[in-house]
């Protein structure tokens, strides 16, 4: 019985994933003539966490370069700013830098990362332009994949804190081996630098012309 529940979870996941309005609104914001799914994660932070998310910039976790890859933040619970929260540093997607990616609860680097370290974000909070937005079931924010974004620990008493991060990926999107990158066991195949996204691990979920002749 649970494990037939499970799989149900699973079966619907995907299909919001890969059908869901998720490709749309990512071609809209990218500006793609077709979209890739590139991955998903999901994100739990019990009451009273203390750990928080240290700032980050998901562009070098990921084995790819290019411009148009966005992110979506999906929230299943509320969460406020004492919820842990996403936080963004306004603009920083837009400075053209490549920084160090780091162990997540704290500003160290991953072994052999390569990039600029990162400003000391969490200790000048009010040095920053950082914005936040209250959520509920049923949101999403959407941010670019070199935005620097982070979030606190979880200090509400009673209220779970849980989220569904979801990637897209547009046309000038490539292939780039990053051998700090944690690893992705599920992957059925190694592309070679510089090729695009294809095959299983990143089907297309949106084109321009499909979207044309349906309309």
């Amino acid at each position: 019985m649970l494990r037939s529940k499970i799989d149900n979870l699973l079966r619907e996941f995907r299909r919001f994933t890969l059908n869901g309005p998720g490709p749309e609104i990512s071609a809209a914001l990218l500006g793609s003539a077709q979209v890739n799914f590139f991955g998903d994660q999901i994100f739990v932070k019990e009451p009273q966490t203390r750990e928080r998310t240290a700032f980050h910039q998901d562009a070098t976790y990921f084995e790819i370069a290019g411009d148009q890859c966005c992110v979506m933040w999906i929230p299943v619970d509320p969460v406020t700013l004492e919820g842990g929260v996403m936080q963004y540093l306004r603009g920083s997607h837009r400075d053209g830098k490549l920084y160090q990616p780091n162990v997540f609860v704290t500003q160290t680097p991953l072994p052999g990362a390569q990039g600029e370290p990162l400003p000391d974000i969490e200790g000048h909070m009010s040095d920053h332009d950082i914005v936040h937005f209250d959520v509920e079931p049923g949101d999403v924010i959407v941010h670019h994949y070199r935005t620097i974004h982070g979030a606190g620990g979880n200090h509400s008493r009673y209220q779970v804190r849980r989220a569904a991060s979801l990637r897209y990926c547009g046309d000038d999107i490539r292939f780039e081996t990053r051998p700090w990158a944690p690893k992705q066991l599920h992957h059925t195949q190694r592309l070679n630098d510089g090729d695009p996204l294809s095959g299983p691990d990143f089907p297309v979920v949106w084109t321009r012309r499909r979207a044309q002749e349906a309309a």
